[in-house]
């Protein structure tokens, strides 16, 4: 069973943010293309084992915000369970 995933706008311009800065300040592109490669897997693997992650006592129209931690970064999430792949 796999459950729908998805990112907010705010998300992904972060995590492009940072990756641009990887590329342009820290002219590091195998970093920021590494970056993205592991943010992307660890992203993927939620839709299988969304529940494994805490809670963190916050709700986003009704569902509870959950939190997995990436590196020193953090993705935050919500389950919808009425939406699965």
């Amino acid at each position: 069973m796999k459950y729908r995933i998805l990112q907010t706008p705010d998300a992904e311009n972060d995590v492009f943010q940072l990756a641009d800065y990887m590329v342009n300040t820290l002219k590091n592109h195998k970093a920021a293309n590494d970056f993205l490669n592991r943010y992307y897997q660890m992203a993927e693997s939620l839709e299988t084992f969304p529940f494994g992650y805490r809670g963190i006592s916050f709700e986003y129209k009704g569902y509870e915000i959950r939190l997995k931690p990436y590196d020193s970064y953090h993705i935050f999430f919500i389950v919808n369970t009425n939406e699965m792949k």
